[in-house]
């Protein structure tokens, strides 16, 4: 504990605009940044932030906190969220933190919804409504389509098409396999068992843009199988792997 009391207290900072010092204060609360310990401490800190709202469903990475709630009835769920926000910030406010009212934002998650009534209010400030939202690095949209996680996929993997165009004739292929697999591949994976319902259509967009980097790094003309692309490296079309995903989470026997 004396150990852990000399990394955190007699700290001191200021603060440099324009070639101006200003007067040198005393940091009473806090862990330093870019510490190695930083990141603990900081969990520790929070750890019993579920026991605010015991209720609540609440999700923690880091320092971004979720609330799911679900109910048939509207009316209570409203309630409840409000409810479960005013004891989260009480919670915030003693343990000297705040909610940062511009990132914080609802959901509501249902096909067809059209509520226009919900009010979600943080210390009388009406939390901004939105139709997606990104969780753990996937958006979710409203109606659970999954359009835009798909499109957020798309872009994220299309700026790689001029680059692997200079690339192709300056790396060797082994080296081209491993970008492929180092930038590309790990984002058609993450969330795919997730947006796996998505319609047809735009999974079919995502895989023709996965065939196409594909024929730029393997230095494939338009004649080539598809299934040729995939067998020289080793791995499945998206389609295909949808089918895996399916059967290793519904027909494990």
């Amino acid at each position: 504990m004396d150990w852990l009391n000399s990394c955190l207290s007699g700290r001191k900072q200021f603060t440099t605009v324009n070639n101006c010092d200003s007067e040198i204060t005393t940091i009473n609360c806090g862990v330093p940044q870019g510490s190695v310990l930083g990141p603990l401490l900081f969990l520790i800190y929070v750890n019993d932030i579920c026991n605010a709202a015991p209720e609540a469903k609440i999700k923690l990475f880091a320092d971004d906190t979720n609330i799911f709630i679900h109910g048939k009835n509207k009316a209570l769920v409203i309630k409840q969220a409000n409810q479960f926000i005013s004891d989260l910030n009480c919670w915030f406010t003693a343990n000297k933190l705040s909610i940062n009212i511009d990132k914080t934002c609802y959901t509501v998650f249902g096909i067809g919804r059209t509520d226009k009534d919900i009010k979600i209010n943080l210390a009388g400030t009406e939390i901004k409504r939105v139709t997606s939202c990104k969780y753990l690095g996937v958006l979710i949209d409203e109606k659970l389509k999954w359009v835009e996680n798909i499109d957020y996929i798309y872009n994220m993997v299309a700026k790689y098409i001029g680059i692997f165009y200079k690339l192709r004739n300056t790396l060797p292929a082994t080296v081209l396999q491993t970008i492929y697999f180092a930038f590309v591949h790990p984002h058609i994976l993450y969330g795919i068992e997730m947006y796996r319902s998505a319609s047809i259509s735009h999974l079919d967009k995502l895989s023709k843009l996965n065939n196409k980097l594909l024929r730029i790094l393997q230095r494939r003309d338009l004649c080539t199988r598809t299934e040729e692309l995939y067998k020289t490296y080793n791995t499945l079309p998206v389609t295909k792997i949808l089918v895996f995903v399916h059967k290793f989470y519904y027909h494990k026997d």
